[in-house]
């Protein structure tokens, strides 16, 4: 099994988790949408505001499962 990084935290109860790369000042963050884990880059370099990103990326994917960085999209329905 592989270590854990250094710099890992668990948020939303093992929903979703922060780490930061070795190359990268920037935090990335794996979270599940429909069933699948994903990876990107939160874009932020401290951890607060980093946390507060991936809570709206893994609380708002889209119906693909892509993160809409916090904002959820309507469609409307009527003709």
């Amino acid at each position: 099994m592989p270590q854990k990084a250094e710099h890992t935290v668990h948020i939303l109860e093992g929903k979703a988790v922060l780490y930061q790369r070795a190359n990268s000042p920037h935090w990335h963050v794996r979270y599940k949408a429909d069933g699948k884990w994903l990876r990107t880059t939160t874009k932020k370099e401290n951890l607060a505001d980093a946390k507060s990103a991936a809570v709206d990326l893994a609380r708002f994917p889209d119906q693909t499962g892509h993160s809409v960085h916090g904002k959820l999209i309507t469609r409307s329905t009527a003709n």
